[in-house]
């Protein structure tokens, strides 16, 4: 569930965060990327989570989407945007806020 929910948030960030380097890797992807499908799989993504799996995961969602907003917010105060770099850093840390949410609340 971790993977899913952090992987999901990249083509988010991509689409609502300018890329500040413009030769850099990422740059390709942040210019070309497909927005109504990339739209639709994030949609469809969460949609499917939240059907799939039971009330309690909501919460592992939630802090998905937190961590996504509070990274952002820092990137854009710090950077001015994304990079590839920060990219790598939202999946890891995402990945990272929704185990931990999993131990600490919703495994009782």
């Amino acid at each position: 569930m971790a993977i899913i929910l952090a992987r999901t948030l990249l083509p988010l960030l991509f689409l609502t965060t300018p890329y500040v380097r413009s030769n850099g890797l990422g740059s390709s992807l942040a210019t070309h990327q497909p927005r109504r499908w990339s739209l639709f799989i994030i949609v469809i993504t969460f949609v499917l989570v939240s059907l799939l799996t039971d009330n309690r995961y909501f919460f592992l969602v939630l802090a998905a989407i937190f961590t996504f907003l509070f990274l952002r917010a820092l990137m854009l105060y710090r950077i001015g945007g994304t990079t590839g770099d920060t990219a790598g850093a939202l999946v890891e840390i995402t990945e990272t806020t929704v185990m931990l949410t999993w131990v600490i609340a919703l495994n009782r």
